[in-house]
């Protein structure tokens, strides 16, 4: 079974914020019907909102600014990931 990259994982619910009953669950469920199941009832989106390592070197000592240009030419959009806005 494939796992999401190491970060930060949560739910937005219906309230702002992060976090449901489902968080605590989740990382700990192994069957495949269910994991089926929680998808649809869970939609889950991964946000990343910094590169620590690109092309076979180590970003973290840049400025964050140049690793967030590096992290939006990646152009990271889609139906499960997604990067957030960023203003300086």
């Amino acid at each position: 079974m494939a796992h999401p990259p190491d970060g930060p994982a949560g739910t937005i619910g219906h309230r702002r914020g992060c976090g449901s009953h489902a968080d605590a669950a989740a990382p700990h469920v192994q069957d495949a019907t269910r994991i089926r199941q929680l998808t649809q009832q869970v939609p889950v989106v991964y946000y990343a909102f910094d590169v620590l390592y690109r092309d076979g070197r180590l970003t973290i000592g840049l400025p964050y600014r140049q690793r967030r240009r590096l992290l939006e030419s990646l152009e990271l959009h889609g139906p499960h990931w997604d990067t957030p806005p960023y203003r300086a």
